[in-house]
């Protein structure tokens, strides 16, 4: 699924067309992402991201995932998880040529 919904067809989630369960897990993901990019905007360019690759952004997540599985501190792996999370919307936006 590569295009991106319009506003009509978010409608349509809202009105109970689809399971719940996934508005909820697609405004987690929506909120993770925002509140990484936001941190993330204290260090770095805002729109700096756009100028990588899909690849160098594929690589990161990797990083990420694997920094996961193998911290033991559990707080500290979760943001791993969400910075990786973050790099893979990195990617379907780049995808997406999303302006």
């Amino acid at each position: 699924m590569n295009e991106i919904l319009d506003s009509s067809k978010r409608r349509q989630f809202e009105t109970g067309a689809i399971n719940s369960d996934y508005i909820k897990l697609a405004q987690l993901a929506y909120d993770t992402v925002l509140q990484t990019m936001l941190e993330g905007e204290k260090q770095h360019s805002p729109d700096g991201w756009k100028d990588n690759t899909i690849r160098y952004h594929l690589d990161h997540a990797n990083e990420h995932l694997f920094n996961f599985e193998y911290k033991e501190n559990i707080a500290e792996a979760l943001i791993d998880l969400e910075h990786c999370l973050t790099r893979l919307s990195m990617i379907k936006f780049l995808q997406n040529k999303i302006d």
